[in-house]
């Protein structure tokens, strides 16, 4: 799974990095050339949160971004599942 995140985010877009990419929780990568805010993204999918790649680190911890924070050009973002849809997904899969 790891494997596809980043094989999505290599090179064919790469080619603008003037634009901020979100991976949707479907695996649709979006670009966003003009300034959005996370609460922008976060309303498409209510359940979940954003957060920037560069903040993901093997055994750390990493945040959720603000809703009034705004997507930075040239990085990549990903979307998880908040603690109550995970809790549900969880769950589900038993």
């Amino acid at each position: 799974m790891g494997n596809y995140i980043s094989c999505t985010l290599a090179t064919p877009l790469m080619k603008n990095s003037k634009a901020a990419r979100v991976v949707f929780p479907t695996g649709e990568v979006r670009q966003f050339r003009e300034p959005v805010k996370a609460a922008e993204i976060m309303l498409e999918c209510p359940n979940f949160f954003l957060a920037n790649s560069q903040s993901l680190h093997i055994g750390r911890r990493f945040s959720a971004l603000s809703a009034d924070e705004e997507l930075e050009s040239g990085n990549a973002y990903l979307m998880f599942p908040d603690e109550k849809s995970l809790v549900l997904l969880l769950l589900l899969c038993r």
